[in-house]
């Protein structure tokens, strides 16, 4: 650019490290209510354990309690509310099985949602996917 020498910054690093949210605690938990760990780095979303109102359904999974503009959540269309039954056909359980699922995920690599309205959760469930950044 102008004939005039430039120097750059480079970063490389795990996106879900570098991108880890604040406010965690020395060992990295955030507390049993939620957690935004590999989920927040990785799809954008922060989830939390279906409330009990919801379990006594019948309904399983996580909650989804925010969702980061731009994200891949974002971009596939889930929100806030929706409660999330599986990821690439493997029923979820709760939020630490959540996230070991979501750590196992690659770059490029597909994923697959099921997902039930938490407003509406005998209306059946939907499946949304995209492909990890």
């Amino acid at each position: 650019r102008g004939g005039q020498q430039q120097s750059a910054t480079l970063t490389i690093a795990d996106r879900a490290k570098l991108y880890a949210p604040q406010g965690q605690g020395q060992n990295g938990e955030n507390g049993p209510e939620s957690s935004p760990s590999a989920a927040q780095g990785k799809l954008g979303i922060t989830v939390q354990a279906v409330p009990q109102a919801l379990a006594s359904k019948g309904v399983h999974g996580v909650m989804i309690v925010q969702v980061k503009p731009g994200s891949l959540a974002d971009e596939i269309g889930l929100a806030q509310g929706v409660v999330i039954t599986e990821l690439n056909k493997q029923p979820v359980t709760g939020v630490d099985q959540f996230n070991s699922l979501v750590g196992s995920l690659k770059s490029g690599q597909d994923v697959v949602f099921r997902v039930v309205d938490s407003r509406n959760p005998t209306a059946g469930g939907t499946y949304l996917g995209g492909t990890l950044p």
